[in-house]
């Protein structure tokens, strides 16, 4: 039979049970006959366990009255024995209250022993104390030192208990005055001692009994003293040869990342190093003599030394790194200091936490001031790498005069790629040396200088303005066949300013960019910087942000006004490049449009307008209207624009040949629209000043407008509504004028000023309409 418990199973298949069963058939055996035995089987099984199933719950009945007897009589004992428990803590309780008033009387008997013990002892440091004053003279007179420092050992404790007896208090006065007489005696040998520093077992044995007398303040004195007098010695001796190296040799060259190893302050970063290592020794000195006082004469002593050293480096530094070139300097003498406080910082590693900081604060003292003064250190920096790109003198008329345009472009765009070479530089000198605790002075610097720059270039481009519009008023009564405006070759010299003021633009969103990003960057690192505090005790960055939290606040306010989306980074530079964008626009359209202005000079009282005054109103034939040359001088000049403009997309293309041609493109067509429009409007306000126009002067002038918007519409620049109502109506016969403007007026597709300027022109009078807006189609 199989095993029972595959049919308490809950996944129990029957069918899949009996077909496994019947697989394991004998194969000689039939199936009727395995299957009834296979059936017997099953029956006699169940019929077993429904047997057993009966016997079992047959006996479990049986048990139940005994077991119920049975936890009655547990339920009793339980009861029995909560009484008895019951009964032995009342007895507990009893017994606690007696035992605590006779405890209360033993205590108080406790108490008066001792009191009388100590009123004992009082009597009898009384009475030896009256001995010891007396007897301590005679030990001073034997000069035995170590037996005078036990007594007045014994003496203070003794004080300490009969000090409030009458008889003895003038004894705390008298007990000073033999500690001090003890001091004044031992104070020689010891600060001699110390100054040789060869005998530690007798630094020991005087440092025992001044402390045995508590003037631990004296030990502390007399061996800072000692160890400064070394340390001023080493000062002046590194200053004095670096001061002679400084004098008797060249001044070192200038170099791209400048370090202290080199120049006036060199001997600082060995005066440093020699510091760290006297540091280190002085450790294991007090370690080996002095081992329970080690940390406060470590303490002491550093923050002595160090407020000498940094009082002296600071009058060192004064008046001197103010001018360009110091802040690489300043740098580098602030990285010799990280590696000074990181060797004090591990040897006082077991201090406390605020007295460590405290010492590395006096590391770096000296700078911190240079530190808070970064922005004007930076912007006298930038102000002297400026002014060698581009010299303010150099803007001057009496400079620019003598420098062909092309020269002064190379000069000006030369120029606007150093100085945002160094604007870059900038950035990077306020991370090494402020750490980005400074970025609000870093900003101002390159605000102001960048605008000072721009506008510098801004000077030079109303220069060539001037100069341009003076060399046109001087050739104003050359004939017209020369040409009167900027040749093919100035013109192309004039566009260039246009590229100048993208390279500007282009070079200012860089470094905007960059400004942002360093700020993103820097304003976490410096709120991880005061987290971790105590972790990176050496670190300037974070010794600053934990003494100054303020600047942490201004860094994250700045970076929080960066998420406006109005915010200006750079105000005054973005000013001034929105100002020298309109100065270069108002330049090169002046030039492109100077030919034309020059044609239009004399339109208005051109005799052909007034032609045949006062004939018939008959309309003559158009055919005899051909344009005038001083319009088809206009279009031919306007024609020979796009290949004008053609270097914008050449000099484009040159700079960055990744796709900024297209741009090139855009800029040509921009500038293309600009120069045909303004040419337009030009013309459109020369032809709204003839005084008088004749019926055949009218036809005349149609023909010149119908030129000049035709050469437009090949420029694919739409004619302005003025010239197409001149073009349509300035030929029209008198007696069909005011009808045909009438009707325009009334449909709107005619500008009525141009219109009533033409009918003045033409002395026909308009009547009062109301015209409808003009149609653009």
């Amino acid at each position: 039979m199989a095993d029972l418990s595959e049919f308490s199973d809950e996944a129990f298949n029957p069918r899949a049970w009996i077909n496994n069963s019947c697989s394991q058939k004998p194969a000689d055996e039939p199936l009727e006959k395995y299957l009834a035995e296979l059936e017997m089987r099953l029956q006699l099984t169940a019929e077993e366990i429904e047997s057993t199933l009966q016997d079992h719950s047959t006996q479990a009945l049986r048990r139940i009255p005994f077991a119920v007897q049975e936890i009655y009589r547990l339920q009793g004992d339980i009861q029995g024995m909560q009484d008895q428990v019951r009964v032995m803590a009342t007895e507990v309780a009893r017994g606690a209250a007696v035992a605590s008033e006779s405890v209360s009387k033993l205590s108080e008997l406790d108490k008066v022993k001792n009191n009388m013990e100590s009123a004992c002892s009082t009597l009898k440091e009384a009475t030896e104390l009256s001995g010891l004053f007396i007897k301590v003279e005679e030990v001073f007179a034997a000069g035995d030192l170590p037996k005078v420092a036990e007594m007045l050992s014994s003496m203070r404790r003794s004080l300490s208990l009969v000090g409030d007896v009458p008889e003895f208090r003038a004894g705390r006065q008298k007990l000073r005055g033999l500690e001090d007489r003890l001091q004044s005696m031992i104070e020689g040998s010891l600060a001699e001692a110390l100054t040789k520093g060869q005998d530690e077992e007798a630094v020991k044995r005087l440092c025992a009994l001044l402390l045995a007398v508590d003037r631990y303040s004296t030990i502390e004195h007399l061996y800072c003293n000692s160890r400064l007098s070394s340390i001023h010695a080493a000062w002046e001796e590194l200053s004095a040869k670096g001061a002679a190296a400084s004098s008797g040799g060249a001044a070192p060259a200038q170099s791209d990342a400048p370090t202290s190893s080199s120049g006036p302050f060199a001997w600082l970063q060995r005066f440093f190093s020699h510091l760290a290592t006297f540091l280190e020794n002085e450790n294991s000195w007090c370690a080996r003599v002095l081992p329970g006082h080690h940390l406060q004469l470590m303490t002491s002593l550093t923050n002595a030394a160090l407020t000498k050293v940094s009082k002296g480096t600071k009058e060192r530094l004064a008046g001197s790194l103010t001018g360009p070139g110091s802040i690489p300097i300043l740098a580098a003498l602030q990285r010799d200091l990280v590696v000074l406080a990181k060797s004090i910082a591990e040897l006082l590693k077991d201090h406390d936490i605020e007295a460590r900081q405290q010492v590395l604060r006096l590391v770096y003292e000296p700078l911190e001031d240079r530190v808070s003064s970064y922005g004007s250190l930076e912007q006298v920096q930038l102000k002297s790498e400026v002014d060698a790109a581009l010299p303010a003198s150099y803007a001057s008329p009496s400079s620019l005069n003598s420098e062909d345009t092309d020269a002064l472009l190379r000069k000006l765009s030369t120029s606007a790629k150093a100085v945002f070479a160094s604007l870059q530089g900038a950035v990077e000198r306020c991370l090494s040396f402020t750490g980005g605790t400074e970025l609000r002075g870093l900003l101002k610097a390159v605000d102001h200088e960048l605008s000072g720059f721009i506008s510098r270039q801004q000077s030079c481009v109303q220069v060539l303005h001037e100069r341009h519009n003076g060399t046109r008023s001087s050739s104003a009564g050359l004939p017209s066949s020369l040409g009167h405006g900027d040749d093919g070759e100035e013109l192309g010299s004039t566009l260039k300013l246009l590229l100048l003021l993208g390279e500007l633009s282009s070079g200012m969103m860089k470094v905007e960019a960059l400004c942002r990003t360093t700020i993103a960057n820097t304003v976490p690192k410096l709120e991880a910087a005061a987290q971790r505090g105590q972790s990176a005790p050496a670190d300037p960055v974070v010794l600053r942000l934990v003494s100054q939290p303020e600047g942490l606040r201004r860094a994250q306010q700045l970076a929080a006004n960066l998420a406006e989306p109005r915010y200006i980074l750079l105000r005054s530079a973005t000013s001034a490049l929105e100002a020298l964008g309109k100065a270069v626009h108002s330049t090169v359209l002046d030039a492109l449009l100077a030919k034309v202005k020059y044609q239009l000079r004399l339109l208005p009282d051109m005799p052909e307008w007034k032609k045949d005054i006062g004939a018939s109103p008959v309309a003559l034939p158009s055919f005899n209207a051909y344009p005038l040359a001083y319009v088809t001088s206009i279009g031919e000049y306007l024609m020979t624009m796009p290949q004008q403009l053609e270097v914008l997309m050449v000099e484009d293309a040159q700079a960055d040949v990744s796709g900024v041609a297209s741009d090139g493109e855009e800029l040509a067509a921009e500038w293309l629209d600009k120069v045909v429009s303004g040419a337009a409007s030009l013309y459109s306000e020369q032809v709204m000043r003839i005084p008088e126009l004749s019926v055949q002067g009218g036809v005349q002038l149609a023909a010149d407008v119908e030129y000049f918007c035709n050469v437009m519409s090949a420029l694919q620049v739409m004619p302005p509504a003025s010239l197409l109502t001149m073009q349509l109506f300035a030929g029209q016969p008198s007696d069909q004028f005011v009808d045909a403007a009438l009707a325009a007026l009334g449909d709107g597709s005619a500008d009525g000023s141009a219109l009533r300027t033409l009918a003045g022109m033409r002395k026909l009078t308009l009547p009062s309409v109301t015209a409808a807006p003009v149609s653009e189609a």
